[in-house]
């Protein structure tokens, strides 16, 4: 795989300001990388290296040391944790059918300036990913990690992230939805200050009919933070039934801090209900009069109203396997 990579990042190049899936991001954090050429020959392709369009899916190839690979055996339950150490690092999990697999993955334990990963998830018929992260890392880090996720007939998949870092991330996901009654469920938190700057690119691609997803993404930034969201669904032809939403919310909480978003949506059956929606802007001004009428101080009504915000991101109808983990992270944030 690393000679196919390298082949690869040469024919499309490195990132650039002027690139569709990069536009947001600050493209010169990465253009010091200087690939190697292909040292002997090239590999079998099995994960479609050659039409790979995203860097952010090649430099982990091209770069890591070895893959590590874990199969959850089918029917069984388990619990994972991914420490990642290495400055590119590359990870598959195949869960097989009727499995279920809750995985929490660490940031880099290293302080490396720079840090990239992929990590490929096979989600077989009837199973089941709970997938949760706590991105924090450190104002001098830039860091790339891509996920690469096939969900089969029946399959659920539930993602949930939490942003507090004061670097520059970009965190990007390519997902199949490829059987019948597959389900993602997206939940993404992000809660920055000073500099930090957040990157989420997601694609998702409704490849047979009767699947669902549904994306939450919600951001409060104050200081000079920029967070962006770059979210499109493709619902390919003869998918009927299908049903997709995506919503992004965002508080700003002073006139430096910014946020930039992109939903598309690629539709080529009718017999669908796809949505999108984007808000912007700062508390709500009646909301906050009716606490502080309620005796509720200026100070103590806004943290409210931001609590009750960020964690509403996290709720839902099924207790998620991280909720503690997440309302831990939120208590320490003084939410």
């Amino acid at each position: 795989m690393k000679n196919l990579a390298r082949n690869r990042i040469r024919e499309i190049g490195l990132p650039a300001p002027r690139n569709d899936d990069w536009i947001y991001f600050p493209t010169a954090k990465v253009s010091h990388i200087e690939i190697p050429e292909a040292d002997g020959e090239n590999e079998a392709d099995e994960l479609a290296i050659a039409t790979e369009n995203n860097v952010a899916a090649l430099l982990p190839l091209a770069f890591a040391a070895s893959t590590r690979k874990q199969v959850i055996a089918a029917g069984s339950r388990e619990n994972g944790i991914l420490k990642i150490r290495d400055e590119f690092a590359h990870s598959i999990f195949d869960i097989e059918d009727s499995a279920e697999l809750s995985l929490e993955v660490f940031g880099n334990h290293q302080e490396r300036p720079f840090a990239s990963e992929r990590i490929d998830i096979n989600v077989g018929k009837n199973a089941k990913l709970n997938l949760f992260m706590h991105e924090n890392d450190a104002e001098t880090i830039t860091h790339l990690r891509h996920f690469k996720i096939k969900a089969e007939a029946g399959s659920n998949v539930r993602v949930e992230i939490l942003h507090t870092g004061l670097g520059t991330v970009r965190t990007s996901f390519d997902i199949d939805l490829n059987g019948e009654e597959a389900n993602l469920d997206f939940r993404s938190l992000s809660v920055l200050c000073a500099k930090a700057s957040n990157h989420t690119l997601l694609r998702l691609h409704h490849n047979a009919p009767n699947t669902h997803s549904n994306q939450l993404a919600r951001n409060i930034l104050s200081g000079t933070a920029f967070a962006s969201y770059d979210g499109k669904v493709d619902v390919m032809q003869g998918c009927t039934d299908v049903k997709s939403g995506q919503l992004i919310n965002t508080i700003l909480q002073n006139e430096g801090a910014k946020i930039a978003t992109k939903p598309t949506l690629r539709i080529y059956h009718d017999a669908v209900e796809c949505t999108h929606g984007n808000t912007c802007g700062s508390l709500d001004e009646d909301e906050l009069f009716y606490l502080e009428s309620r005796g509720f101080s200026a100070e103590t009504a806004k943290l409210i109203l931001s609590r009750s915000f960020a964690r509403g991101t996290f709720s839902g109808e099924e207790a998620s396997p991280f909720a503690e983990r997440v309302t831990d992270e939120l208590v320490k944030l003084g939410l």
